[in-house]
């Protein structure tokens, strides 16, 4: 499957071949279970927003001393997610679940540009602003999404902390992605690059 942002030259991911696939959904399925004890609106969102879970990998670049896990998902094509690199030493059961609930959001907000209208029209995709959350520079769009997406995830998080669904030392765990969302907000005021 040739994954939409291919063609701006990402690397070619690839397939996971066992025993690292039975790894990687063991790991996704605790994440999964995570999501649905902290909320079950959230375990609802991931259900219904992404459809299909792609599971790679990607090769290590010459320049990075070791790999890391990262999600996607992409304008056009709601439901359809990429995880990255889940067997790998930074992709922790709340790392995943935070991508579950991140991408289910942006799923949920592509399914809305598609049957009612964009957040934002197509002439401002030359926009770029730098991302207050990841340092990445993004289109005025994609910024408006993350916007809503970090916002939910500060909630999310927080409604994990608060409600005590989980222990004091998972809670320690939650607590850098719930300053992570906050942190965002935090920041001097986004300008236009």
């Amino acid at each position: 499957f040739a994954f939409p942002d291919d063609k701006f030259g990402i690397a070619e991911t690839i397939l996971v071949q066992e025993p690292s696939l039975a790894i990687a959904l063991a790991k996704i399925g605790r994440a999964i279970f995570l999501v649905r004890a902290i909320s079950c609106q959230a375990f609802d969102a991931v259900g219904n927003f992404i459809e299909v879970l792609a599971i790679r990998d990607e090769p290590p670049k010459p320049t990075e001393i070791k790999l890391h896990f990262y999600s996607s998902t992409f304008s056009g094509y709601p439901g359809l997610v990429r995880f990255t690199n889940v067997g790998v030493e930074n992709a922790s059961i709340e790392i995943l679940a935070d991508a579950l609930v991140h991408e289910s959001i942006h799923g949920f907000l592509y399914s809305y540009e598609l049957f009612a209208y964009p957040l934002q029209s197509a002439d401002t995709n030359d926009i770029t602003i730098r991302s207050p959350w990841s340092g990445a520079l993004i289109s005025l769009p994609s910024y408006l999404q993350a916007c809503v997406v970090w916002y939910g995830l500060y909630h999310f998080w927080k409604l994990g902390i608060d409600n005590g669904v989980v222990g004091r030392e998972d809670c320690l765990k939650m607590m850098p992605l719930l300053t992570r969302a906050r942190e965002g907000y935090s920041k001097n005021p986004v300008s236009l690059i």
